[in-house]
């Protein structure tokens, strides 16, 4: 009763769109998802589909990677995974479900195509009389997000999509190099609220795994993260499975101070400002050349400012560098990197003497900024600092000097604390 149905079907398998008919209907595929091991795959966009199929594979979509995996099934096969196949029936106005346990052929192919999304072939053919099969080709997605031709519709509300924007928000926080791996939990909607909120797991190739937790705002242009709500919390620091994110004190031992051979600190080294991007995700101590220190991973070099990422309090800042600002850094195991293309450190070079041609240093040149000074007596008051990043934060102004501004921001039950040069600020303003 077949025959037909084979010969049919074999036309069908270069179709770039997977069609077919069943049950005499026509069907041309709409969508497909691959969510909890079931595949559907199903004709119609409406909340209850016009035709839809339905294969309890018990397939995991996120074992499927770029090798592409197949799954035949014969007629006779006794463990053939059922198939359930449902129609909208206009003349009855309900739902009609047939259900097959075996006695079909079927070939699927699936590939990854991206995080999302998968490629495959799909062939069916069905014992019945009237020629029941599908072949072709068809993409499945393997979560609920909702797609607009290829854009996915930020609108549509699913902790799906929340996820999807809080994934795409905490990869811009991390070069591509050194995140490995994001896990979400806790995910949910809060409608009367408008908002959302979710917990992510941050794994980055250095070991440190670190939770993140985002709040969402729901807008009509759809879902978003609300500005400064991220808190986050060590569970791991690369290399170890403490919770702080750094020892000073290992950091900063004097050399030859009981460590074996083994362990000494290799000599002081010299590198350029712009090869210090190659630190992203380890570990340093930062010695800026007005005496002060801040310990934190380096996260790399944007708009020719060092980023290292420092525990304050329980929660974590960006702090920002300019050239001018450092003296050195000192890795984890002890070693010194001078910044400039020799060994020589920066206080040496100021301490040698100079030649009467010999151009100035830079701490002979630059002249301390007076940026701040309008608002030294400032302290105490709320502000909204707009940075030369084009970040805007609102805060409380903690400390205020000539060289440096400190904003504390609300952050949940807590707060962060920002700090600011002079060049790192574009506008203050007092808020209101």
């Amino acid at each position: 009763n077949s025959e037909a149905a084979v010969l049919l079907a074999i036309r069908s398998d270069a179709n770039p769109k997977l069609s077919g008919r069943l049950y005499a209907r026509p069907f041309v595929y709409d969508a497909a998802r691959l969510i909890d091991g079931v595949l559907t795959v199903q004709q119609g966009s409406g909340f209850i589909p016009d035709l839809e199929v339905r294969l309890l594979l018990g397939l995991d979509a996120a074992t499927i990677g770029n090798t592409r995996r197949t799954l035949y099934v014969r007629p006779g096969d006794p463990d053939a995974p059922e198939l359930q196949i449902s129609w909208s029936s206009q003349e009855e106005g309900q739902l009609k479900t047939r259900i097959l346990e075996g006695g079909y052929s079927m070939e699927l192919q699936l590939v990854r195509r991206d995080r999302e999304t998968l490629s495959g072939f799909l062939q069916v053919i069905l014992p019945d009389p009237d020629g029941s099969h599908l072949s072709g080709e068809f993409l499945v997605r393997t979560n609920f997000l909702r797609y607009i031709g290829e854009r996915i519709d930020l609108t549509f509300d699913h902790p799906d999509t929340v996820e999807y924007v809080a994934r795409q928000y905490l990869e811009t926080q991390f070069p591509e190099s050194l995140l490995a791996e994001i896990r979400f939990s806790n995910t949910r909607i809060m409608f009367s609220e408008s908002a959302g909120a979710t917990t992510a797991e941050v794994y980055l190739v250095n070991g440190q795994i670190e939770e993140r937790r985002l709040l969402l705002d729901r807008a009509d242009i759809g879902w978003a993260v609300r500005p400064g709500s991220m808190e986050t919390r060590i569970l791991q620091v690369a290399g170890g499975n403490n919770v702080r994110l750094l020892n000073p004190a290992a950091l900063s031992a004097p050399r030859g101070s009981g460590q074996s051979s083994a362990q000494e600190v290799p000599d002081p080294i010299a590198m350029t400002f712009a090869a210090l991007a190659t630190l992203t995700g380890q570990e340093v101590v930062v010695f800026q050349r007005d005496g002060r220190r801040r310990e934190g991973l380096v996260r790399g070099i944007r708009r020719e400012r060092l980023l290292v990422e420092s525990m304050v309090g329980t929660g974590l800042v960006e702090l920002s560098f300019a050239e001018q600002e450092l003296s050195h850094l000192q890795l984890a195991n002890g070693q010194r990197i001078d910044i400039g293309d020799t060994a020589e450190t920066p206080r040496q070079k100021i301490e040698s003497p100079a030649s009467a041609d010999a151009a100035p240093t830079v701490e002979e040149t630059v002249e301390p900024s007076n940026a701040l000074a309008p608002y030294l007596d400032w302290q105490g008051r709320t502000v909204t600092v707009t940075g030369r990043d084009t970040r805007v934060r609102t805060g409380v102004v903690t400390a205020i000097s000539a060289r440096q501004l400190t904003l504390s921001v609300r952050v949940g039950a807590g707060t962060l604390e920002y700090f600011y040069s002079p060049t790192d600020i574009d506008t203050i303003v007092e808020a209101n």
